[in-house]
């Protein structure tokens, strides 16, 4: 299954969703809570009290002018 999933994670014609599922199914199998939950939040969104992780904050760009 790892196996699978890393041979179509490069793949830019597949779909998102599916990997999703395929990591849904590699967490049940190896009884990994957090990857279970993460691909969970990742395919049905995260909930309005669920901390976002860092890469879905917004990026800060700061506006000086150093010039």
């Amino acid at each position: 299954m790892l196996r699978d999933l890393r041979n179509h994670v490069g793949d830019e014609h597949e779909p998102l969703a599916g990997l999703l599922r395929k990591c849904l199914m590699l967490g049940a199998v190896t009884g990994s809570d957090d990857l279970r939950l993460w691909a969970s939040r990742e395919l049905e969104g995260h909930g309005d009290n669920d901390p976002l992780p860092a890469y879905r904050m917004p990026a800060h760009r700061s506006m000086s002018n150093s010039a």
